[in-house]
């Protein structure tokens, strides 16, 4: 089965196996929806970042939290700092809200996972959703950009995204190893 969402889903495929997802972005039209989207990331990654910390059962799940939270709540400021400067509105009213939705239930099922399971499914998504949004700031946001503001915080931010796949990859699979290595004969 096909399903089409929006980026901050990419968690999603944690709830379902055997499901197959393409990232369909919305439309970009100007500075001022890239600048909202961006700050709904923002905003989606610092619940993550708190999520990990709290839920997180290896210390590089807990340090990856911490530097998500870290980082998207900076970026978020510089976000919102730039859109007031250019007059541009980039708060919850402005952001899509099938964005906001599909983030808001990825959050959701990561957070319905057992202890067990978190780590993983943490890294799995860490890494899908930054891997999709350094392709969609390559291949959408930055050729949609009109100010040249934009243009170099977008570069900026693809920095960042690059630097949060790292970390994603670091988390274990599982925090917690449940194989037991009991002979099974001795053969004699």
């Amino acid at each position: 089965m096909l399903k089409i969402l929006s980026v901050p889903v990419l968690l999603a495929a944690l709830a379902g196996a055997g499901t197959s997802y393409v990232i369909v972005p919305p439309s970009f039209r100007d500075d001022g929806a890239i600048l909202a989207a961006m700050a709904l990331r923002d905003s989606t990654e610092i619940q993550l970042g708190q999520m990990a910390q709290a839920m997180g059962q290896s210390p590089s799940a807990k340090a990856f939290g911490r530097t998500l939270v870290r980082d998207h709540t900076a970026h978020l400021r510089e976000v919102r700092a730039l859109a007031a400067k250019l007059g541009l509105a980039v708060g919850p009213e402005t952001w899509d809200p099938v964005m906001r939705d599909d983030g808001a239930k990825a959050l959701a099922a990561l957070a319905a996972k057992s202890p067990d399971e978190f780590d993983g499914a943490l890294a799995d998504f860490g890494f899908e959703a930054h891997a999709a949004a350094v392709m969609l700031t390559e291949q959408e946001h930055l050729p949609a950009a009109q100010n040249a503001q934009v243009k170099a915080l977008l570069r900026r931010t693809i920095g960042s995204l690059r630097a949060h796949l790292g970390a994603a990859k670091r988390i274990p699979a599982r925090s917690v190893r449940t194989v037991s290595l009991q002979p099974v004969g001795t053969g004699r």
